[in-house]
């Protein structure tokens, strides 16, 4: 059955036994199943229309149907007044350009109500972009847990991001993409020595962050006093401290926050760059995250080899490091979705990466013996090898491992729909 919704969301995808096959070029929208499956619809669909086999698989997660009862009370507008519902997201490139992200934040939103952004990188990311902020920066570097030599060397918080001032008085804008009279509830993620960072923000009010004892470790430091944005954050000097995310939340507003904290070009293992021992868990667990999102699995998957037991332990234990931090969240681990070798010869049986169906398999594993939540992006996408009609589409790049932005959007609709089904079923 055809899908009319449009857009792209990272998930965990099925162990696939059957025949790696070439599926048909599609006449429009990209078809749900496998080929045998997918069947033309001859009357328009509806946005979010019923279908056989939704893909959001709920391996029993301990926390889920106190989300779905969350997400009812806010439709239902019976929660509390400032009722937020956090939804986290971890991923790689997929992630990183706030595209999924931005899809699902919006669709969330629409439906349960507009809390704010979540988190963001404390400065613009190259190759990397937000949908709702951009950044101005003057006199700040930043650094990546992503660059092994500054993995080793620099206690990152979670994200991965550190921005550093390097000369007096640099400064780092975050503005709005566009205009809004809101104000914000702001906590930044920072490591200070012994000068303090002032804040200012659109209406020229000024919030001195005065470091606190002990010197030198991660903390967030919450500000007191609602924003607008835009804002600006200021170091005195080159050192005076550092910057990791920032998280923005609506001051007073009920409704649904999505936080893509992603870095180009990652697995999961990069996780384990971050402070330690666990510092960045207790800024996990001051989010309040309501869903974690584990949205990795395509740079392990294009690997010509990879440790599968290694990789299934690390997926183990990043469950067991959300659900000690937030105990009351519920995970859904995300797979890597179809990807091609995008210009070798041959079918696309033969262009398929050899370690995709492995990582595949080793992530809905996890995802059952973890009793998480579970969402197969690559059968959303019509099975393997789908991802050469998706490129035909226009769906996705010529790499055939990233999306355009359609594609993205595409997927994070197939994601909430899904995701929509497994709350009613739930809730009836």
């Amino acid at each position: 059955m055809k899908r009319a919704s449009t857009a792209c969301l990272t998930v965990l995808l099925a162990a696939c036994d059957g025949m790696i096959h070439q599926s048909a070029p599609l006449p429009s929208l990209v078809e749900r199943g496998t080929a045998e499956e997918r069947t033309a619809e001859t009357a328009p669909p509806a946005l979010f229309p019923s279908h056989p086999r939704p893909e959001f698989h709920d391996f029993g997660d301990p926390n889920f149907r106190k989300l779905a009862q969350k997400t009812r009370a806010l439709k239902n507008q019976t929660a509390p007044m400032g009722t937020v519902l956090r939804i986290v997201q971890f991923g790689d490139s997929h992630t990183a350009s706030d595209t999924i992200t931005s899809g699902l934040r919006r669709l969330l939103q629409q439906r349960f109500g507009n809390a704010g952004i979540g988190w963001i990188a404390p400065m613009k990311t190259p190759g990397q972009n937000h949908s709702l902020v951009k950044y101005e920066s003057n006199g700040w570097e930043l650094s990546t847990s992503r660059n092994a030599n500054e993995a080793r060397q620099k206690i990152f918080p979670l994200g991965g991001y550190i921005a550093t001032p390097v000369s007096d008085n640099a400064s780092i804008s975050v503005i709005p993409r566009a205009e809004s009279a809101d104000l914000w509830k702001a906590r930044v993620s920072l490591k200070q020595w012994k000068a303090p960072l002032i804040l200012t923000d659109a209406r020229k009010k000024r919030i001195v962050i005065e470091p606190s004892r002990p010197f030198g470790l991660w903390r967030d430091a919450v500000i007191a006093s609602p924003l607008r944005l835009p804002f600006t954050i200021t170091a005195g000097s080159s050192g005076d401290a550092d910057l990791g995310g920032i998280w923005l939340e609506k001051n007073r507003a009920s409704g649904v926050t999505v936080s893509a904290i992603g870095l180009n070009g990652v697995t999961l293992k990069n996780w384990e760059y971050w402070s330690m021992p666990h510092q960045w868990t207790r800024q996990l667990t001051a989010s309040k995250a309501d869903m974690v999102i584990l949205a990795y699995g395509t740079n392990e998957a294009i690997q010509p080899r990879l440790d599968i037991a290694d990789m299934k332990n690390i997926l183990r234990k990043s469950v067991l490091t959300v659900r000690d931090a937030l105990p009351d969240s519920a995970i859904v681990i995300v797979g890597a979705p179809d990807a091609l070798h995008a210009k070798e010869a041959g079918d696309c049986g033969e262009r398929i990466f050899p370690m995709l169906r492995e990582v595949k398999r080793a992530q809905r594993e996890i995802a059952e013996k973890m009793k998480t939540l579970f969402w197969d992006w690559q059968t959303a996408m019509g099975g393997p090898c789908s991802m050469e009609d998706w490129f035909a589409e226009g769906l996705a790049k010529e790499d055939r491992i990233h999306f355009s932005l359609a594609g993205y959007q595409k997927s994070a609709e197939f994601f909430y729909d899904d995701l929509m089904v497994l709350i009613d079923k739930t809730l009836p």
